[in-house]
């Protein structure tokens, strides 16, 4: 452990003695220099918080994450210095997440909700399968993949809206929403607050130009399309996430946020909506990607979120 403490301390060294623009950085790289310290605070067990120092951020924001998974998003925002409220509706990802992150929910810094986004408050039955840490994401866990019994769980969880999360705990610095099908459903819920009291920084699965646009109605408008592969396929310890007596899972974190994620064109730089929506048409939506993997294969594996920002 303490070989690896150096290690990671000389690969910071290395990184911040660097002497190039981050515009350039990225174009040699693909990563902003941020982007490549949390990297490696990701792999080394989200230990060396002071990898993060300079990712900027207020003092104590209050983040909401929407889609929680195994909590790897979540322990990011606590090491920022986040209060965070975190919700997820698979009960073993819950569960997992509350073994891993158990001194923060008891300091308070933390308050984890196992509901299921939906329209508003109410009580819903969630669908999902006992074989993967994200019902949604088979195999994901190196578990027996989904096949007829996909949907083999039924659990009857409360309901709650995006809406309803801000007006309960307050207006969020910023919200991760990654919640698959509910994408949308998340995203008209904030029609209902006033502009002030939508997030100042909002993230969100790129399922269509819908999902840009509907952020366009809210008010957001700086952009940022972030590729999700540099963090995704993440190797993780498993100790009281018990699935299936896996001793590891494989996971995936939505990665930084705000002026600190990286655009998969423009790096640190914020586009506007018309931008944003011409990168997405001719470089990210799905038909374009399927052409490309015919040449270049791991391409049709990619996907990204849209980063918006409220001036």
């Amino acid at each position: 452990a303490h070989q690896l403490h150096l290690y990671v301390r000389l690969f910071q060294e290395l990184v911040l003695a660097c002497d190039l623009e981050d515009e350039d950085f990225f174009q040699l790289s693909g990563l902003l220099p941020n982007q490549m310290l949390y990297l490696v605070w990701l792999t080394t067990g989200r230990r060396y918080d002071w990898l993060l120092d300079r990712v900027p951020r207020p003092s104590r924001p209050l983040i909401i994450d929407i889609g929680t998974a195994g909590g790897l998003d979540t322990a990011l925002y606590l090491a920022l210095g986040a209060h965070v409220v975190s919700v997820e509706a698979n009960p073993l990802a819950a569960n997992c997440s509350k073994s891993r992150l158990t001194r923060q929910m008891r300091t308070g810094k933390l308050r984890l909700l196992n509901a299921k986004i939906s329209t508003g408050i109410g009580q819903d039955v969630f669908l999902g399968s006992s074989h993967a840490l994200d019902f949604e994401r088979a195999g994901e866990a190196e578990l027996p993949r989904y096949e007829s019994n996909r949907f083999e769980k039924k659990v009857h969880l409360p309901t709650t809206s995006c809406g309803d999360l801000v007006a309960k705990y307050g207006t969020p610095w910023y919200m991760k929403v990654d919640v698959e099908d509910a994408t949308k459903i998340c995203l008209d819920s904030l029609v209902r607050l006033p502009l002030e009291a939508r997030p100042a920084l909002i993230s969100a699965e790129m399922e269509d130009k819908t999902v840009l646009q509907r952020l366009l109605a809210l008010g957001y408008q700086s952009f940022k399309i972030v590729r999700q592969s540099p963090h995704s396929g993440v190797r993780t310890l498993a100790p009281g996430c018990a699935l299936h007596g896996a001793s590891q899972l494989v996971e995936s974190a939505s990665g930084l946020f705000g002026d600190a994620a990286a655009d998969v064109l423009t790096g640190a730089s914020w586009t506007s909506f018309e931008e944003a929506l011409d990168i997405y048409l001719t470089v990210v939506n799905q038909p374009v990607r399927q052409a490309v993997a015919a040449w270049f294969p791991s391409s049709g594996s990619e996907w990204f979120d849209v980063h918006a920002r409220r001036e």
